[in-house]
């Protein structure tokens, strides 16, 4: 169990976890107040909204991505498709 990222995801959105499905989809209501997520001068917390809002990842995935990049998009593939992401 990936204790030390739910732990850090608790302290973000302000309620226990402990008792989550990994492997089901973040509940959007975890999020709920985090403000406007498409403004420049983001939060780490409206960072995460974001990713939540956009990609709709289970609960493990949300974990990984934020263990790998903190919730900044990490862009790999061709030149093409990193290209693609960063127009995106």
């Amino acid at each position: 169990m990936p204790a030390h990222g739910l732990h850090q995801l608790e302290r973000m959105v302000g309620a226990p976890l402990r008792d989550i499905d990994l492997d089901g989809p973040v509940p959007l209501e975890l999020f709920a107040d985090a403000g406007d997520v498409t403004d420049n001068r983001r939060s780490r917390r409206q960072l995460v909204a974001g990713i939540v809002q956009r990609e709709r990842p289970n609960v493990r995935r949300l974990l990984h991505r934020l263990a790998g990049a903190r919730g900044h998009r990490v862009a790999a593939g061709t030149p093409e498709q990193i290209a693609d992401t960063v127009e995106e």
